[in-house]
């Protein structure tokens, strides 16, 4: 206490030393303790569920073609939960789109579909009402689930279980309410809705099947599995006998589980994925390098802090060394000198941890905002992030503080008790390798390296900004409708859809009028895999050339009439799709290929006039009995060929992309793009359309009514890198004026320290100008040793985070010329500052203490 007391009085004896310690050591803090939130929340903390680790995510593969996956069908769900399996409970869930209505506005949200012992597995209880029954497992009936975060965000209704929410144009009674906290097994986001599996078929989107099927259809794979280990059992036990079950199930139902192979492994936090994670994780990636990047900026501030300390170190010699005098120990005066460090560092902590809350909420905010369909919870500052902290406090203490206490007591207590005030810089700065000759490079070099990185990031939003998606973004504004959520079947949908598509093209200030199933940078996406037309199905080990059945990656969407018109994209080559192909279910098959899809099915042919073919997987081409004929089976004839349209904004994503006809493969999702006229007002389109919509069908939904502009700056996508860009460029930003402070604080204590050295020299002839130019050129020295180290750090820097930037040269040229310079600038004018102040030096005053 008495160590804690004088260091506290030692403190407030220099506010301006405390206050720029404080502050840079909040940055430095702060700056670790909001990455780690982030990573606590992502990766660290577990689910809130009942014993975690016992949790593992089940999964089905294919013996016969190694990496694919697929979900379970209902009656395999079954099988496994009636079987003697490692689990002592199994859970079915999937993922659904539905349309909850809000008044007169109906917005497009996670629902989860479980079975009645889903929350019984997990070990979770409902605050206020039940859980699903047994019954709605299979019988439909409209109930469902909501969470805290959902009950609390629309009013904390005390009364709302047994009240009703409309769901896809149903009302569901509201039969439970989850505790707080809990939205599911996802760690970033929180799912508001569960709805038993006995409603699937009134609540099922067909985004992505287009042969849409019951749940209890065997062919249908839509379910994810978790099951709880029983005790003592190892997940290697439990993949052991999932081995046995695969092979008693194929032996028993030889058509529908033919080379399914069963495993399981650790639930998976971000996602409901069918298939294990392979390879490096990106998440874990990207959050080791912002965390690495974070610890760095707290070493630059421990770096000038440390510098700081043996500067004021300097003019404590006299009484260091009157401590010693008097008996006291080394031990003890280092003890002294620590607990100071770490009375700053626990104030800077302090104030980092409330800089930390304050940003991460903003980021978690902005994230919710893209993220309309889930909830984002708050920041986990639990006691993990409260810990941390502790510990970024102690190993800052120990960076900053301790080698300059060993400094410090390394004393003569003879010499300096005869020393002045003010005698300590005669020489020892003129010293190249001493403890501060070598910390100001080494804060600049790390500095350097950080304005790199913000740099190359900063460059990579502006790029994503200013990127080409292929199509018009100013080409005019979209609405998004689902049918399926105002319960129309196939042929209300199309009359509506036919009926919207006349009516908008008619109105005045139009120019052209299309619809499509997806859109880029949305929400989701389809896929193809494509062949060449009477390739055979592709052999299990996989095919060698195009001949033999090799097959193709594309992405995929189902188009109107003047769909690439509408959003200002040219047609290469061929036509667009007819009125009567994008209208009638019995059209020709055809198709529009992309550029790239084209050049890799025929490299060295015309793709125009040739035919492709789409695989099914192979766990759906094991169905042979009952199946529908197989898109496998159809051909498609190639009438066009369009430039590379990019779908997101990841490196290589103008993807391969094939083009389907609306009236052949209808879907009830759709997005309505319109092209005004020039000159003609769009915000008075946009109203028009709506009133369109409600007089062609007043239950149908309008989930988004804007621009493509609008759409593509508030995409997920571009989100993610601005958010790149913010972080890097706020580290870059934060080690620029740590470097600038310490640089010139150093300076400016080490001036003032050797006044009388300055007096003398003015007193013997020196001139202003060389006093300038004697402190700027020792400045100068330290500055560009630190630049030199430091450009191989930023070459390092480049290399660590070359894979997450779009479109940006390793070492471009720009940012490798410009950091450097600004950095240089920076630190010049820093040592300038005091340097002009030593100019002004009085000699008769410097030397009145002779």
């Amino acid at each position: 206490m008495n160590d804690l007391r004088f260091a506290l009085r030692q403190l407030l004896k220099n506010p301006g030393f405390t206050a720029v310690a404080v502050l840079t050591l909040a940055l430095g803090i702060g700056a670790n303790t909001a990455i780690f939130s982030l990573v606590n929340g992502l990766l660290l903390r577990p689910p809130p569920v009942r014993a975690p680790h016992e949790l593992v995510a089940i999964y089905a593969g294919n013996s016969s073609q190694p990496d694919s996956y697929r979900g379970f069908s209902l009656p395999e769900f079954t099988d496994l939960r009636a079987h003697d399996s490692p689990f002592a409970g199994v859970a079915a869930q999937q993922l659904t789109l539905v349309g909850l209505r809000e008044g007169d506005i109906t917005r497009r949200v996670m629902a989860l579909q479980v079975n009645a012992g889903y929350f019984n597995l997990l070990g979770i209880a409902p605050a206020r009402g039940r859980t699903f029954l047994p019954v709605e497992d299979t019988t439909p009936t409209p109930v469902a689930i909501v969470s805290d975060a959902f009950w609390r965000k629309t009013g904390a209704d005390p009364d709302l279980v047994g009240k009703t929410i409309t769901l896809n144009a149903t009302a569901f009674t509201v039969v439970g309410i989850m505790p707080p906290d809990f939205g599911g097994t996802m760690s970033i986001v929180s799912l508001d809705l569960f709805t038993p599996l006995g409603m699937y078929d009134v609540l099922a989107n067909e985004f992505e099947d287009e042969r849409r099927r019951s749940l209890a259809d065997p062919r249908h794979h839509g379910l994810t599995l978790l099951g709880r280990l029983k005790p003592g059992v190892t997940p290697a036990a439990a993949n052991a006998r999932l081995r046995d079950l695969a092979a008693q199930f194929a032996s028993s139902y030889p058509d529908l589980r033919k080379n399914v192979t069963l495993s399981c492994g650790k639930l998976p936090a971000i996602t409901f994925s069918d298939r294990p994670q392979s390879g490096p994780d990106p998440l874990k990636l990207l959050s080791a390098l912002m965390q690495a990047m974070a610890c760095v900026v707290l070493l630059i501030a421990c770096l000038n802090l440390a510098n700081l300390m043996l500067a004021r170190g300097a003019g404590r010699r006299k009484e260091i060394a009157v401590r010693l005098a008097l008996g006291a120990t080394r031990r003890r005066i280092v003890r002294q000198l620590l607990t100071e460090g770490l009375l700053l560092s626990l104030l800077g902590g302090a104030f980092g941890l409330v800089l930390a809350r304050w940003s991460t909420d903003l980021l978690f905010g902005s994230l919710q905002q893209v993220a309309s369909m889930f909830t984002v919870p708050a920041a986990a500052f639990d006691w993990r992030v409260l810990g941390a902290t502790g510990g970024f406090c102690v190993l800052a203490t120990l960076a900053f503080a301790l080698g300059p206490a060993f400094q410090l007591t390394r004393l003569d207590a003879n010499r300096d008790l005869k020393e002045q005030a003010g005698a300590d810089a005669g020489l020892a700065h003129r010293r190249w390798f001493t403890p501060r000759s070598m910390l100001v490079p080494a804060q600049l070099a790390l500095s350097l390296a950080l304005l790199v990185a913000a740099g190359l990031f900063t460059r990579s939003a502006m790029n994503a900004v200013r990127s080409n998606p292929g199509f018009g973004l100013d080409s005019g504004f979209f609405l998004q409708l689902d049918a399926a959520m105002a319960r129309r079947d196939e042929a209300q949908t199309r009359q509506i859809f036919h009926t919207l598509t006349d009516h908008l093209s008619a109105l005045p200030g139009v120019a052209s009028v299309s619809l499509a199933a997806t859109i880029p940078f949305g929400d989701l996406h389809m896929g193809r895999r494509v062949q060449r037309a009477g390739a055979p199905p592709p052999p299990s080990s996989g095919a060698a050339t195009l001949d033999q059945g090799r097959e193709l990656g594309a992405g995929a969407n189902i188009i109107g009439a003047g769909y690439f018109q509408t959003l200002a994209v040219p047609l290469l080559r061929g036509r667009e799709f007819t009125r009567s192909e994008a209208t009638m279910s019995n059209a020709p098959a055809v198709a529009i290929l992309s550029q790239r899809l084209a050049e890799q099915l025929w490299p060295d042919e015309d793709a125009m006039g040739q035919r492709i073919q789409f695989v099914e997987t192979g766990h759906d081409a094991e169905v042979p009995n009952g199946t529908p004929p197989e898109l496998g089976k159809r051909t498609y004839e190639v009438i066009g060929l369009v430039p590379n349209l990019r779908r997101s904004l990841s490196a290589d994503d103008e993807a391969a992309f094939v083009y389907l006809p609306f009236g052949r493969h209808f879907q009830r999702t759709a997005h309505l793009h319109v092209r005004p006229e020039p000159g003609a007002s769009a915000t008075a389109l946009m109203a028009a359309v709506r009133e369109q919509v409600r007089a062609a069908d007043p239950q149908l939904p309008v989930l988004a009514l804007k621009s493509l502009r609008t759409h593509f700056d508030g995409s997920f996508y571009l989100w993610i890198v601005r958010v790149g860009s913010l972080l890097f460029g706020t580290f870059g930003t934060v080690a620029l004026l740590l470097a600038v402070v310490g640089v010139h604080g150093v300076n400016a204590y080490t001036v003032a320290r050797r006044t009388r050295e300055i007096g003398i020299r003015m007193a013997l002839g020196a001139g202003r100008g060389g006093v300038i130019w004697m402190i700027l050129g020792e400045g100068a020295a330290a500055t560009f040793a630190g630049l030199g180290i430091g450009l191989l750090f930023a070459g390092g820097a480049a290399m660590a985070i070359n894979g997450f930037l779009f479109e940006v040269a390793l070492f471009d040229p720009l940012v490798f010329v410009a950091a450097p310079l600004l950095l240089a600038i920076s630190a010049l004018f820093a040592c300038w500052l005091p340097a002009r102040r030593a100019a002004r030096v009085d000699p008769m005053v410097a030397l009145r203490t002779e």
